[in-house]
Order: C-alpha cells, then sequence, then structure tokens
C-alpha cells in the first residue's frame, strides 16, 4: 500500500497535469484565445523587432486589429528604441528564437503564448507545491480553489499578447508561492523537530 504521502503528491500532480494542458490547448489550438490590441502593442513588439504586416493604424485595418481579433501573423524589424524597457522583454526574445527555427520567416503569437504560459504553470507550480505540505483536508480544497481561478480564460487570455500583465501574474504568484513554500517548510519542520525532543525526553 503506498504512503499517503505518495498518493496526494500523485493527486497534485495529476490535477497540474491537467491544469497545465488546459492552457496549452487554449493559447495553441484554434480558435486560440488571446489579448487584441488597444494601441501598446507596439511599444514593446517594436522595441524586440516584431511588428504588424500592414498598418494597423490605417482606418481600413483599425478596428480589425485593434478591437476585433487576435492578430497571429507579424513580421520582423530592426528594433527600435522607444525608450521603454523592462524585464519582461526577455520573453519575447525568447519567443523569437523558437520561431525562428520552427516557422517560416514570419513571427507567430502563439511562440509567446508557449513562453508565457511555460514561466507562468512554473509559477502556479511552485504555489501548489507549498499547499501540498498543508497536512490537512484542506490542501485539496485549497489546490481546487487555485486550479479554477487562475485556468480562468481570462487570465490565460494574455499570454497571446504583448501585454505584460501575464509576467506580472506570474511573478506574484511565484512570490507568494515562494514565501508559503518557505513557511510551511520551516512550520513543519520545527514541529517535527519538538515531537522528536519529546520523544527523546520521555
Amino acid at each position: 500500500m503506498r504512503p499517503e504521502s505518495d498518493i496526494k503528491a500523485r493527486i497534485f500532480n495529476v490535477v497540474f497535469a491537467l491544469f497545465f494542458l488546459r492552457i496549452i490547448f487554449l493559447i495553441v489550438v484554434p480558435p486560440y484565445i488571446g489579448i487584441a490590441n488597444n494601441g501598446d502593442f507596439q511599444r514593446l513588439s517594436q522595441s524586440v523587432g516584431i511588428d504588424y504586416a500592414e498598418n494597423p493604424w490605417e482606418s481600413k485595418n483599425h478596428d480589425d486589429y485593434f478591437f476585433n481579433y487576435v492578430t497571429n501573423d507579424y513580421i520582423y524589424i530592426d528594433p527600435i528604441d522607444n525608450g521603454w524597457h523592462q524585464v519582461f522583454e526577455v520573453f519575447p526574445q525568447i519567443a523569437i528564437w523558437l520561431s525562428n527555427r520552427i516557422s517560416n520567416g514570419h513571427f507567430d503569437l502563439r511562440f509567446l503564448g508557449v513562453v508565457n504560459a511555460l514561466v507562468y504553470c512554473a509559477a502556479v507550480y511552485v504555489l501548489i507545491s507549498s499547499i501540498r505540505i498543508i497536512n490537512s483536508g484542506w490542501s485539496y480544497a485549497l489546490l481546487g480553489i487555485v486550479i479554477i481561478v487562475l485556468s480562468d480564460s481570462y487570465i490565460i487570455q494574455y499570454c497571446n499578447s504583448f501585454y505584460t500583465e501575464i509576467g506580472t501574474a506570474s511573478a506574484s504568484i511565484l512570490f507568494w508561492g515562494l514565501m508559503l513554500l518557505g513557511f510551511f517548510v520551516i512550520r513543519y519542520k520545527s514541529t517535527r523537530t519538538k515531537t522528536i525532543y519529546i520523544i527523546d525526553n520521555t
């Protein structure tokens, strides 16, 4: 018979695997989800060397690019220094590297979606790993709440966009996951140490 901790680890890992597959399905398999541009995309995309194939600001293209549809196909340009830099520029840079080795010369937004999703899922995994340490049935309830909330398509759609909200969300989830992981590890380690001390002195 398997120890209860092994069974719990298997349950958490299976749930996380389903969570991961759902996210990849939503951002890769047509009709995939994403965020249409509201005018800010080029601030990040042009700084890393990506732009629209057509001018989105022309009246004939404006509504389609900015309001109606998620644009998937981009072209490469010489990077434009717009004076706006941030740490999350590394994500599209990784996506460009992947795209150049797989696609046909154009940039597919889904490469960025996958990079964003991998970082996001890694942060979520740290969070649920901290929840798994809880020695209570409440850990399963918390797991369910976290997975339901963080797999919501409203959040996941930001993976397929040049908005940095998904990066901010990943950083926040990772921060709290590490904080809780450290707290629970120290707490339960301290509890076990006290138990051993009491037994040794009886």
